[in-house]
């Protein structure tokens, strides 16, 4: 009986220390992700949204030209329309137009061959800058309303209005780590994370013409706030987006190498949420200053307002005596002011200090 309780207090022991090593290590794990976390965030969606990503994917995935893929281009093969863009216009590279080109290229090929070759065709597309449109475009309304758009909305050229109406192979990857970190930081409760992803998403979807990530966003907000009943601080999607614009403006105007690019980014936005974002200090003088300019704009909002109301009230007062002035007198017969007027009165007559002539 000694021996079956010694060996039972072995194994509470042993328990009571695996467990205290597991929380330990998950404590430590926690630590690890958070600084990765932090280290990558607002870096990694912008970077994946880089268009030099899929010229090295176009390279990679580039070969000859099957039967399946001259079947998709079929059309443009014969009419040439649209030029490089002819992914929008001849009909085949929709994902339900292609698999009817597909299903139709051979008659004698197998379900699974048609579904091998589909995903093979599909997935070379989606690796260049092309992309896939989300439906076929008639080339003249798709030509107006480009124009229409890069004339009439800022910074919204030909090539952001094409982007905009077709996916890649990266923007599907970077909507879906965006999607991946939302939920993970539900999981540990993080809502720091949870609004920084969201304000990273919010940026990259816009400068990067990402309609996935954009539609994303809509549920994975919606989601955070109505299912889950997070809130969802603006300062924090406000730091998230301030640091991937910072990713977005490195990665368009340097013009380095993808991967030179990505380690500068990765250094300045670190020093930019420790020396800035994360400054205490500088954060409440900035937020003093912005307190300040509201109050000043208010108080000259309010100024510039009683003095116009006020130049309003003289102005239409005076008009109001001007027309009072002019009227007849025999428009006053019934006004009650203390007396009734006379028509027998001298020709000027004074009503509660108004003169009217007759």
């Amino acid at each position: 009986m000694a021996n079956i309780n010694r060996f039972k207090k072995l194994l509470k022991d042993n328990s009571e220390s695996l467990r205290e090593t597991a929380s330990k290590a998950n404590l430590k794990a926690m630590h690890k992700y958070k600084q990765v976390s932090s280290l990558l965030s607002g870096t990694t969606m912008p970077f994946l949204s880089n268009p030099d990503l899929l010229n090295w994917s176009e390279s990679i995935t580039k070969g000859t030209a099957s039967a399946y893929d001259k079947a998709l281009d079929m059309e443009y093969l014969r009419s040439h329309i649209g030029g490089g863009n002819h992914r929008m216009f001849d009909g085949g590279h929709d994902l339900f137009s292609a698999w009817d080109r597909i299903k139709n290229t051979k008659q004698d090929d197998s379900n699974t061959d048609e579904i091998v070759n589909y995903v093979s065709s599909i997935w070379k597309d989606l690796t260049t800058k092309q992309g896939l449109p989300f439906f076929t475009w008639e080339k003249g309304n798709y030509d107006k309303y480009a124009d229409w758009c890069s004339e009439k909305i800022p910074f919204v050229d030909k090539t952001y209005f094409y982007d905009l109406l077709s996916f890649d192979a990266f923007e599907i990857i970077g909507t879906s780590i965006g999607a991946a970190s939302v939920f993970f930081g539900l999981k540990n409760n993080d809502q720091k994370k949870i609004a920084e992803v969201i304000g990273s998403m919010g940026v990259t979807s816009i400068a990067s013409a990402n309609p996935i990530m954009a539609v994303a966003l809509i549920f994975i907000t919606a989601y955070v706030v109505f299912i889950k009943k997070n809130e969802i601080k603006s300062g924090h999607v406000a730091k998230g987006a301030i640091i991937s614009s910072v990713s977005v403006a490195i990665f368009s105007i340097l013009g380095l190498p993808l991967l030179v690019e990505l380690g500068i980014a990765i250094i300045v936005t670190t020093l930019v949420r420790k020396k800035v974002l994360e400054n205490e200090e500088l954060m409440n003088m900035v937020a003093t200053q912005i307190q300040e300019i509201k109050q000043s704009s208010l108080n000259q909002y309010n100024t510039v307002t009683s003095s116009l109301t006020n130049s309003f009230t003289e102005i239409t007062h005076s008009k109001y005596m001007d027309q009072l002035s002019k009227i007849n007198y025999q428009s006053f017969k019934k006004i009650t002011t203390g007396r009734y007027l006379s028509p027998a009165t001298d020709s000027i007559t004074q009503i509660d200090g108004i003169c009217i002539e007759e």
